[in-house]
């Protein structure tokens, strides 16, 4: 009776496990789809399709964007099948940095990545020497 009770128990517990899985697949699976919603394609924008055009097959390596804004950082992590190592994003104000790097964070690809202030006008301190693209 203990052993039959018991397995009752395991089997109960196994069912809310499952069910607490697939809603926690649902879950990710629904946030996945919310952060492909924001990228930005090459195939979307004019400015973009046309800088893939002229890159062609090469890869983008180690990329820098100056001025860079939520648009252009939503493109940019569509990029590392086109061969994008990382990527350095320079923008000259403080406001649209962390917005930058928080939109950065929300679309998973901050890590490894590079979000600075900067301008051309003074000392710019860029983490690579050189850049491929």
């Amino acid at each position: 009776s203990l052993i039959r009770s018991g397995g009752s128990f395991v089997i109960v517990i196994l069912s809310q496990l499952l069910v607490l899985f697939v809603e926690r697949s649902e879950c990710l699976s629904s946030i996945m789809k919310e952060r492909e919603k924001k990228f930005v394609f090459g195939s979307d924008d004019a400015l973009f399709g046309s800088i893939e055009k002229q890159q062609g097959e090469a890869p983008f390596g180690d990329f820098l964007d100056a001025g860079t804004g939520l648009h252009s950082l939503r493109w940019m992590a569509t990029l590392e099948s086109k061969g994008l190592k990382s990527f350095t994003a320079i923008t000259a104000d403080k406001n649209m940095q962390e917005q930058v790097q928080e939109e950065a964070d929300h679309l998973g690809v901050l890590e490894g990545n590079h979000v600075i202030i900067g301008n051309w006008f003074g000392k710019l301190e860029l983490p690579m020497q050189q850049y491929d693209t």
